[in-house]
């Protein structure tokens, strides 16, 4: 699911990248490095900050650097170690973010600590989840938050310093907003580094550069219409075409369109084309009180009874949103439908994935009407995403708007669930 996220990345308009690599990645390097290429094509050019700066994820921040990206790396276990040990202490005696934060030397694994760590078990409704014991909790990722946040106010306050000693007039602006402006053209232009081609990732994506793709699946920007959330492009109504959803404090959203439960899912129009349907999973949006998490793996389905199922990507929205983003002008496109990533890998029998396109009385598929005879996968992760692939082993489509319409049809009983559509 990481390498879906990474290539829609530049889709995500104001939004934050925050990730701890190591507990999802562990040593699969590739990802953090194209996390590294997709975020820095973002207009906001975000900065990349590297908890556990363990070597081989600092040589690829260096390579980031080089070409006018922002990477910082830390390692926070000096702060931890000046901390105070609950068992030590008497727990009253401690704040909040210290009481039970530390017991033995360990955080929030051991002791009386492991057992009043925060669990999300205990919050309205009971419906956070997948909560694992042996990894540290809220107060280690408040004690990270605010070492971060502490550095970035150091940063600005030398910064303003900086700005007291400069005349202010309209030269200066422009000087210091084109040093900006630099870098990002830098990175823009810059060509890939050579490990990237040596990475697992690299190797499995190569044969795109014979079609010069390969440098554009790393680092060009993309549409993608994506089910999952968080999405600021779903809460603000972008790629669903419905309501703009309301922020609230905590950066949760009400008010947008969450589809339909899939088990209740309207009856397709026989009068009228049927679009692809929005869906979730009943257990994952119980009635609660609170809101409780904001993860969901939403996603697009695609019915027998729906028969043609169409799909415009991008959609007139989505290119008023990301034109500025677009300045590639390239001719031709590839296309990549993800599945919906189903519980603990193991899928319904009754689920279809596009790997399935190759058995024609399952599935057919169709971009601007011509047939798609094959897909490959671009994850790391078996048979998630797939290149689209026409006549001729062909995966590039040619659309002067770079507007493609997809025609989907399920021939057998079962659904077709898509997390992300992308057009690269």
């Amino acid at each position: 699911m990481f390498g879906e996220i990474l290539i829609f990345a530049s889709s995500l308009h104001n939004h934050h990248y925050i990730r701890d690599y190591y507990e999802t990645d562990k040593d699969h390097h590739d990802l953090y490095r194209l996390w590294g290429n997709r975020a820095g094509i973002h207009p906001t050019m975000p900065v990349i900050f590297l908890q556990r700066n363990e070597e081989t994820r600092a040589k690829i921040n260096t390579e980031f650097e080089s070409v006018g990206l922002g990477a910082v790396g830390f390692n926070a276990d000096p702060l931890r170690s000046l901390l105070p040990d609950t068992d030590e202490r008497t727990a009253e005696d401690l704040s909040e973010s210290l009481r039970y934060y530390k017991c033995s030397g360990e955080v929030e694994t051991s002791g009386i600590c492991e057992t009043n760590k925060y669990s999300t078990g205990g919050a309205p409704c009971d419906l956070s989840e997948h909560q694992a014991k042996a990894r540290s909790g809220w107060k280690d990722h408040r004690l990270i938050g605010r070492a971060i946040g502490s550095f970035l106010v150091r940063m600005l306050r030398e910064s303003l310093d900086e700005l007291r000693d400069l005349p202010l007039t309209a030269e200066t602006v422009h000087n210091l907003t084109s040093y900006q402006v630099k870098d990002h053209l830098a990175y823009r232009s810059s060509t890939l580094h050579d490990t990237h081609k040596g990475s697992k990732l690299g190797r499995n994506t190569d044969f795109l550069g014979g079609h010069g793709m390969y440098s554009p699946f790393w680092k060009a920007n993309a549409f993608c219409r994506s089910a999952l959330l968080p999405n600021q492009a779903r809460y603000d109504g972008i790629s669903t075409l419905g309501n703009k959803g309301i922020r609230h404090d905590g950066g949760f959203y009400t008010g947008y369109d969450v589809g339909n439960s899939i088990t209740h899912l309207p009856k397709p129009n026989p009068n009228q084309p049927t679009d692809i349907q929005l869906a979730f999973l009943p257990e994952s949006r119980r009635n609660c009180s609170s809101i409780v998490h904001i993860d969901y793996k939403d996603f697009f389905v695609v019915r027998r009874e729906d028969e043609v199922v169409k799909v415009v990507i991008p959609n007139e929205a989505e290119r008023k949103q990301f034109h500025r983003v677009r300045a590639d002008n390239r001719g031709a496109h590839a296309i990549v439908l993800c599945d919906s990533q189903c519980e603990a890998g193991k899928c319904e029998d009754d689920i279809v994935s596009i790997a399935e396109i190759a058995a024609k009385d399952k599935l057919s598929i169709k971009v601007d009407g011509a047939d798609i005879v094959s897909v490959k996968s671009l994850s790391l992760e078996p048979s998630i995403c797939h290149l689209l692939i026409g006549d001729h082993d062909s995966f590039l489509w040619v659309n002067k708007r770079g507007q493609f319409e997809l025609d989907i049809q399920l021939h057998t009983e079962g659904t077709l669930r898509l997390s992300s559509i992308i057009v690269i």
